[in-house]
């Protein structure tokens, strides 16, 4: 398999209207065939502008997310913020789950032991995945 990832030295500039489209953005930016949506896509599109190094990192991981969710795996991003106005809000990535909670629950502690938990580094606590069942 081929993992194209683009240069994100650059500022990356996210119109509105991609911004409504947020998996075609990322799609067209990584080159994998990504099934992405959001929710706050204006927060969403603002955060990833500014912190480009999550859209290069979201290439790296969906191999292994389609790994243990497979490749049709939706992934939903929202911009969280928390109670504690000086603290940076985080970006989650909902992993939509179609399989029963214990199955779900399963696959995501290996993808997070085996995968996620050596590389949550790189991105300084900015993106984070979680699980949400459909």
């Amino acid at each position: 398999m081929t993992i194209l990832v683009r240069d994100l030295s650059e500022p990356v500039r996210i119109t509105d209207t991609q911004a409504d489209q947020a998996h075609f953005v990322l799609q067209s930016l990584t080159g994998l065939p990504l099934q992405i949506g959001y929710r706050n896509g204006p927060q969403v599109r603002e955060y990833l502008e500014r912190h480009s190094e999550i859209i290069q990192f979201l290439s790296i991981a969906w191999p292994q997310l389609s790994k243990y969710f497979g490749w049709q795996t939706e992934l939903v991003l929202e911009l969280l913020h928390f109670v504690d106005e000086q603290a940076e809000p985080e970006l989650v990535g909902w992993i939509q789950c179609t399989s029963d909670v214990e199955t779900g629950l399963h696959r995501f502690n290996a993808f997070l032991e085996d995968w996620f938990l050596d590389h949550m580094d790189q991105l300084n606590s900015r993106f984070n995945f979680n699980l949400e069942f459909k």
